[in-house]
Order: C-alpha cells, then structure tokens, then sequence
C-alpha cells in the first residue's frame, strides 16, 4: 500500500468507533482520491480476521454490491423511460410532434397537454 493510503487508513482507524468523529471521519474519506482509497480498502479487507468478522465483512461488501447494482438499474431503466416534452406557442391549431430520443412521438396539443 502506498504511504499516502496508509497514513489514511491510520488516521480513519483513529476516527473510527467514536460517533463524536463520525462527520470528521465521512469528510476525510470524501477527500481521498480514487485509487488512494482502493488502496485502502484492499489493505482492509487484506488483514487476518475471525470467520465471525470475516463474514459481517463480507456481508457488508455484498450488500453494497447489491445496493449499487440495483441503483444503477434504476438509473438505467429510468434512462430508458425518460421522455422530453417540448411545448411550442404558436398561432394555428396544429398539433405539434416531437420526436424523443427513444423514438416515441409524443404529441403536444395547443400550448398545455400532452398525450402519448
């Protein structure tokens, strides 16, 4: 591990288990470059512990490997459904069709509704 990660890991041991530092703790992880903290976080997990601990660790990884797996779905699903609405004044009484990025027409009727 590279000193810079390992004079983090040592002060976030030292912020740990008191809830008094817990905003100090959160901000120091905030400002440590991506691959400082895999660093870190491999120097972690790479340490001797007990089964018990050895498998609330890994429960911990898994559950933030679901967690995230599943808001990127979200995200992406929601990607896939989301529509752009354009609403153009204009003088006549033509419906007015705009075409998304999905390939949906969505027509907008004078100024106020939409329907799909």
């Amino acid at each position: 591990m590279s000193s810079t990660a390992e004079s983090y890991f040592t002060a976030l041991i030292a912020l740990s288990g008191n809830p008094a530092l817990t905003e100090a703790r959160k901000a120091l992880l905030g400002s440590i470059q991506d691959a400082d903290l895999e660093r870190l976080v491999k120097h972690g997990i790479a340490r001797e512990f007990n089964r018990k601990d050895s498998e609330a660790i890994a429960l911990t990884i898994l559950d933030v490997v679901a967690t995230s797996a599943k808001t990127n779905e979200a995200n992406t699903v929601e990607a896939e459904t989301a529509r752009e609405v354009i609403k153009i004044e204009d003088d006549d009484e033509e419906d007015i069709v705009h075409e998304t990025p999905r390939s949906e027409f969505v027509v907008v009727t004078k100024w106020d509704k939409a329907l799909t």
